[in-house]
């Protein structure tokens, strides 16, 4: 049987090649700002590279059945079998004649759907604002964790207060003063370089409901919103690296891919608590390049990534292989859809230059559309 997720990629790609689009996905919750995405293009990112292909695009056809002209076509795939290249082409031609007025009106549940998942999701992952993790000045000296109960302590420190100090000195103990991805040193006692603590799930992210709602969607549900919020600052949720490497990490540049021994990827099967497991994962880590990355990064695509060196590896959990491959996912849709680009031109261009001058509306330094920019991003998690 044909794959609900079959017809909707289908359906994406014969709009893509036609004269007749679905309109634009746009972002959401912000008038200083547009974003106008070709509804079609986000759409088959999200359902390409979701763990849970089948469910999100069950999801877009619900959506696609709420429009009138479009029921009777959804209803023939949801209740049996069709050819997929006729039924992508009857659903464009019952939408050919309208003007885009018309077709934004009539397609606006689908076109919404899209576009809280480029608000919530993609963007959101890759331009978190909001609070920003802090990073202290100098290289922590890793410590020998002496017992279970001094790794339990500093979880719970980390987690439920949210301490950094604590996050940095479980993933020095964890992974050792090596950068896994550079192979530069971070101990202060050598020639080194100053290191970031990076989470892989933005930091942000536990405070922002409309994000973590998207997540449990485009995951399936398999992976809950309570979990990423008690992991937000755990172990599993960080690893230190060099800080050019940090910031195309950020950018979804690149990411890093879990699998299991046996070959498996994209599954989610690490049940999260924030209580820390003493044995090591059977987990086979690699280095994945999206997109132009940094060029202090020693490993090639593919290549595998090595975690728990440190002097307490055997006692901290890793990288959680779930939060893992979400961020990659995440990392490919939006390169693949194109809004990565949009995203780097637009943000990325201000540089420095907002952080490092006077800014006050009508100032010579920022310009107005910038700080308002900067302004959405610090006022989202509160709106």
């Amino acid at each position: 049987m044909t794959l609900k997720a079959s017809y909707i990629l289908g359906l994406c790609e014969a709009a893509q090649q036609s004269s007749v689009g679905f309109g634009p996905a746009t972002r959401l919750s912000t008038q200083s700002l547009t974003f106008n995405i070709d509804a079609a293009k986000v759409i088959h990112s999200i359902v390409k590279f979701s763990p849970a292909a089948e469910s999100v695009a069950l999801e877009f056809l619900n959506k696609f059945q709420e429009v009138s002209r479009l029921r009777h076509l959804v209803a023939s795939v949801l209740s049996g079998e069709v050819d997929a290249n006729q039924w992508a082409q009857d659903m464009l031609m019952a939408v050919r004649d309208l003007d885009q007025e018309q077709l934004s009106l009539e397609l606006e549940p689908v076109l919404d759907l899209a576009s809280e998942y480029l608000t919530h999701l993609l963007i959101a992952v890759r331009n978190p604002g909001g609070i920003k993790t802090p990073q202290e000045s100098q290289c922590p000296t890793p410590k020998v964790l002496k017992s279970s109960a001094c790794v339990t302590a500093l979880v719970d420190d980390a987690v439920i207060i949210r301490n950094q100090a604590a996050l940095k000195t479980l993933v020095y103990a964890r992974d050792s003063c090596i950068c896994a991805f550079t192979d530069l040193s971070f101990d202060p006692q050598d020639d080194s370089v100053r290191p970031r603590c990076a989470h892989i799930l933005p930091f942000s992210l536990g405070d922002k409901p409309a994000s973590l709602r998207m997540i449990e969607a485009f995951t399936g549900n398999q992976l809950s919103a309570g979990a990423i919020r008690e992991n937000i600052n755990h172990p599993r949720n960080a690893f230190n690296v060099e800080r050019n490497a940090h910031d195309r990490f950020e950018q979804l540049n690149w990411g890093i891919e879990a699998t299991h021994a046996n070959g498996q990827v994209n599954g989610l099967w690490w049940l999260c608590s924030s209580k820390p497991k003493f044995e090591l994962q059977q987990t086979i880590y690699r280095y994945r390049k999206v997109a132009s990355s940094s060029p202090t990064i020693r490993r090639r695509d593919g290549d595998e990534i090595f975690f728990n060196g440190g002097l307490n590896g055997n006692m901290v959990d890793g990288p959680n292989p779930e939060f893992c491959n979400l961020k990659l996912a995440i990392a490919r849709a939006l390169h693949a859809c194109g809004a990565a680009n949009i995203i780097a031109e637009i943000y990325d261009n201000d540089g420095d230059e907002f952080f490092m001058q006077p800014s006050y509306f009508g100032g010579p330094f920022v310009s107005d559309e910038a700080l308002c920019r900067r302004l959405d991003d610090r006022l989202a998690p509160y709106v």
